[in-house]
């Protein structure tokens, strides 16, 4: 009831106000799943959605499908700053076993403008504690997409320093990401950071 008056409120503030002070919310029950994030999809203001996403992740336990609306809102934000932030919080609460979790998270990276957030995002999630070798292989999936091929270099520089660039697939996808950079220097730096 308390989430579908929100539909009646026209302040972004307002509206932030609202979903922040609910502090026990079962998200796991679709009806309030559907009007949590219908609320949070309607504000116009990348800040104050951004603010209650980031709330979301310190107060409210999520299954797949809340996750799966997390991060579809998430992608929606036309902010990349709040966009990299909500993302780069969302690491330390994600379950980075549950592959479809996973891919929610990477579908939303796919939705970046700005290189640099998009490739901060992507260095972030390999410095992880629960960094995995599936995580690797869309870390790399996503890196090809960076057009800048600093950020690109910086990301692959980053995910050789890990266990999995061992693995023949990540590396055989380490070094076809590596194909995809235009400069040189920054062809040489990441291949050579592999044979170091």
């Amino acid at each position: 009831r308390l989430l579908g008056s929100t539909k009646k409120l026209t302040s972004n503030t307002e509206i932030g106000s609202v979903l922040r002070s609910t502090k026990e919310l079962n998200l796991e029950s679709q009806k309030i799943n559907e009007a949590y994030f219908l609320a949070i999809n309607s504000m116009t203001s990348n800040t104050e959605a951004g603010s209650v996403l980031r709330y979301t992740l310190r107060n409210h336990k999520m299954n797949t499908n809340s996750w799966s609306q997390f991060f579809t809102i998430t992608g929606r934000l036309t902010s990349n700053t709040t966009m990299g932030s909500v993302l780069s919080d969302a690491i330390d609460y994600l379950p980075l076993d549950d592959e479809t979790i996973v891919d929610g998270f990477f579908l939303a990276t796919s939705k970046f403008t700005s290189n640099t957030e998009h490739g901060r995002v992507l260095r972030e999630m390999i410095s992880s504690p629960a960094f995995n070798k599936y995580i690797a292989y869309k870390v790399l999936e996503s890196a090809r997409k960076l057009s800048s091929n600093t950020e690109k270099g910086s990301v692959l520089v980053r995910l050789a320093d890990t266990e999995f660039v061992n693995d023949p697939t990540i590396k055989k996808l380490y070094m076809s990401t590596a194909k995809t950079l235009t400069s040189d220097s920054e062809y040489r730096r990441v291949v050579d950071k592999l044979i170091d």
